[in-house]
């Protein structure tokens, strides 16, 4: 078989190989999608063993197997669809696909113009509008690739370039989040932070006083032996000592009285 041919219906992908005879086959999920199966093997189930088979697909995520079922088998699912689109995707087949391909002998596709060079001046203008930091736009040209399918913002076919530009416009980021970042992080100049951990390993991030100490227990006596410690934090801390340390004291006040 052939490479992929992309091509379009009501701005839904889909997919064909044809084979060495010429003879065109398509990604069932595809297909399905279409005509509203909410599984392929829910549509497959219903072809014959010669009207579906598996193909490996170029996808973004790498190489892919996937199903595919023959011209036979397309038809077979159009006529199974309760979908009102089922109608329409037939009639576009049967009236734009197969006589291209009884015209020519193979699969012709028409493909789409991509955008010009100065569409593409557009849409790199709007990403530097809503990305001001160069830093951001790698990550925005990354987005805006995978959501229309590209492997470069260039093949963006140009009857979509107003679409392409409602999308940057609302893509998150840009002039707004560097504003939030910046507020963040004069924020978090000004206070302090500790970050916790509990048994279920759930995280908190607490605010502490300027002042304060963070610090394990045995280096509090460290602390108050040479850190310059205001009078009424020492009295408070021998307070507190006290408080903790009395029922010590006085069980140990009561043994001795037993033993003597």
């Amino acid at each position: 078989m052939s490479s992929i041919i992309p091509f379009s219906f009501e701005s839904t992908e889909i997919r064909a190989i044809a084979n060495d005879q010429g003879e065109p086959w398509f990604v069932a999920g595809d297909v399905a999608e279409v005509l509203g199966y909410g599984h392929v093997p829910h549509m497959t189930r219903l072809l014959d063993d010669d009207e579906k088979g598996v193909h490996n697909v170029d996808t973004l995520g790498g190489e892919q197997e996937m199903t595919i079922i023959s011209e036979s088998g397309l038809y077979a699912c159009i006529l199974k669809s309760r979908r009102p689109e089922a109608k329409v995707f037939r009639k576009w087949v049967t009236g734009e696909v197969l006589p291209a391909l009884r015209k020519t002998g193979r699969y012709a596709i028409p493909v789409e113009p991509a955008i010009t060079p100065a569409q593409q001046r557009q849409l790199q203008n709007a990403i530097a509008a809503r990305f001001p930091e160069g830093k951001q736009r790698p990550y925005a040209w990354s987005r805006f690739n995978n959501h229309f399918g590209l492997g470069s913002y260039k093949q963006l076919p140009g009857a979509k370039t107003e679409e392409a530009l409602a999308y940057i416009a609302q893509l998150p980021g840009g002039e707004d989040a560097t504003t939030r970042e910046r507020q963040a992080r004069e924020l978090l100049g000004l206070a302090r932070f500790i970050l916790s951990v509990d048994h279920q390993g759930r995280m908190q991030l607490k605010e502490i006083p300027h002042d304060a100490y963070v610090l394990p227990v045995n280096q509090w006596p460290d602390v108050i032996a040479n850190e310059p410690l205001a009078e009424a934090d020492l009295l408070n801390m021998l307070t507190a000592v006290a408080d903790r340390l009395s029922p010590w004291v006085r069980k140990q006040a009561a043994a001795r009285r037993l033993t003597n």
